[in-house]
């Protein structure tokens, strides 16, 4: 008889445990509160500017000018250019920055995809052709140079302007 006692108390620790575990559980998923999380993965983008020897192109001499002069980088009219490669992870739209320079001076800055017709842009102004990714169907290049036109107007001085290429995933900014 013993045994049998031992038995139902055991059976009734065990009944009790459970109910205890599972009481525990169900007590632990009573309430709760979600938070709402947004997120957006996006595509890493960067370029290189290239210069006439292919190397990483991060400053040019304009050198000195006279009113009413007009000079091209590297060339004005294109026949040599500096090269713009895409090299991140989608297609980028690229527009010309200026700053620095004198009211009276007009830069104009032209760009295309190789054997295609130069378009010019002006600051802030952005191109509406894409610059393919590497890796995917299409042209991961363009082509730019870009003309300065020094006014009749234009204050002498030194000036140390600068040109900035911005990238964008769409061609409206």
């Amino acid at each position: 008889m013993q045994s049998l006692k031992d038995t139902k108390k055991v059976a009734m620790v065990l009944i009790l445990a459970v109910g205890l575990v599972a009481g525990t559980g169900l007590a632990a998923f009573i309430l709760s509160r979600n938070v709402g999380l947004t997120m957006k993965i996006t595509a890493f983008m960067d370029m290189i500017l290239k210069d006439l020897d292919d190397t990483e192109l991060t400053d040019a001499a304009l050198g000195a000018f006279h009113r009413g002069e007009t000079k091209g980088f590297p060339s004005l009219d294109g026949s040599t250019y500096y090269t713009m490669e895409n090299t991140g992870e989608s297609k980028i739209y690229v527009g010309p920055a200026l700053s620095g320079f004198d009211p009276d001076v007009t830069v104009l800055v032209y760009v295309r995809k190789p054997g295609n017709t130069w378009v010019p842009l002006t600051d802030g102004e952005i191109w509406t052709n894409d610059i393919d990714a590497p890796g995917t169907p299409g042209n991961f290049i363009a082509q730019w140079y870009f003309t300065v036109n020094v006014g009749p107007s234009a204050a002498f001085g030194d000036y140390t302007p600068t040109l900035t290429w911005n990238a964008y995933d769409s061609n409206t900014g």
